[in-house]
């Protein structure tokens, strides 16, 4: 399954920013971690593709 991240970027054009960072894990020892962002040339497509997204996703309602 791939994560959602990737299906943005893979599947409809979204473009990160990546940044290898270290935090901490559980047992507080550094843990090497991808920190993503969305550069703000790229907002109003990503939002685009959200709302697109959110329109069509099954609803969850049980009325």
């Amino acid at each position: 399954m791939n994560s959602t991240t990737a299906e943005l970027a893979n599947r409809h054009g979204v473009t990160f920013k990546r940044m290898p960072e270290k935090v901490p894990n559980r047992w507080g020892k550094p843990c090497r971690v991808i920190r993503y962002s969305v550069p703000a040339t790229e907002r109003e497509h990503a939002n685009a593709i959200l709302a697109t997204l959110k329109r069509n996703a099954p609803s969850n309602r049980e009325d």
